[in-house]
């Protein structure tokens, strides 16, 4: 199983990394979870067809997890003829309503551009000549709003769930667990510390987990909403997890912005989040790939 880090930022925009998204190969499925600012830019880059996709988890609907959707929906329909599945959608409340509103025939925001594709000779033809069979049908996704337990499973893996808490009530949030035989994988989303989520990631190999602040960042409002260098490092101790994976830095954690992160800072976050978990640390990097 590798485990390859698409986006390991925040809204905050950065030359270096920028939102979320995190591809898994378990055998010959791939799944995506999350889809941020320029995640089909970052597939290709590694050299992973959209079509190739085969299951999308949504963590919760904030713009830097979920903005690139429509490209790569549209991307994967427009160049996934090639025997490629039925794209299948999890998320919580609101992910069926996001589709809806992207592809449906009525009244999605790009219906007219999918219409034309369908329809005018030119894009018939550039269709065709890319190796695409007549007639030509408008996506179709099979997408379902899930909450906490069971999510779906292949015939090697498994996802279940959990809820987390980040900015109820405007928006709900899920944790994820990926097991398989060839390891397990917890990706938390944005979530703050809470027991549903230690439950979740208790003997995982590996945990995703949003590092968003230093211990002299933390705020004491932003304490119950957000993982930082302590409480990550808390959770990873307290579930007996093997390795941490550290993402959605702000930009002092490391990341370029407007300006070069200051010296020493990638340092001190390793240092505090040792000072809880005494495991494997990686601080996430876009592209890096991990071996489970």
């Amino acid at each position: 199983m590798r485990l390859t880090i698409m986006g390991a930022g925040t809204p905050g925009i950065s030359a270096t990394q920028y939102g979320s998204a995190y591809a898994v190969a378990v055998g010959d499925t791939r799944l995506l979870f999350d889809c941020g600012p320029a995640t089909t830019y970052k597939l290709l880059k590694l050299g992973i067809a959209p079509a190739a996709i085969g299951y999308l988890f949504f963590t919760h609907h904030h713009y830097d997890h979920t903005s690139d959707y429509p490209g790569f929906l549209l991307s994967r329909w427009d160049t996934g003829y090639h025997g490629a599945d039925r794209l299948r959608v999890y998320g919580p409340t609101g992910t069926e309503q996001l589709t809806s509103r992207l592809i449906d025939p009525e009244a999605g925001a790009f219906a007219p551009d999918i219409l034309a594709r369908i329809n005018h000779p030119i894009s018939v033809r550039g269709y065709q000549s890319r190796g695409g069979a007549l007639p030509r049908t408008p996506p179709c996704v099979a997408v379902k709003d899930v909450g906490p337990g069971p999510v779906c499973a292949g015939a090697d893996w498994k996802i279940t769930c959990a809820a987390t808490r980040h900015v109820q009530p405007w928006l709900e949030s899920l944790a994820y667990r990926l097991d398989s035989a060839e390891g397990s994988i917890v990706f938390t989303g944005d979530a703050g510390p809470e027991p549903g989520l230690l439950k979740l990631a208790r003997g995982a190999d590996t945990v995703v987990a949003m590092c968003h602040m230093t211990r002299a960042q933390t705020r004491e409002d932003e304490r119950d909403a957000n993982l930082g260098t302590i409480s990550a490092g808390r959770l990873a101790r307290e579930a007996g997890v093997k390795r941490l994976v550290l993402v959605h830095h702000t930009r002092a954690i490391g990341a370029e912005t407007l300006g070069a992160p200051q010296p020493g800072q990638a340092e001190r976050v390793i240092a505090e989040v040792a000072s809880q978990f005494h495991g494997e640390i990686v601080l996430g990097r876009e592209f890096l790939q991990l071996e489970l």
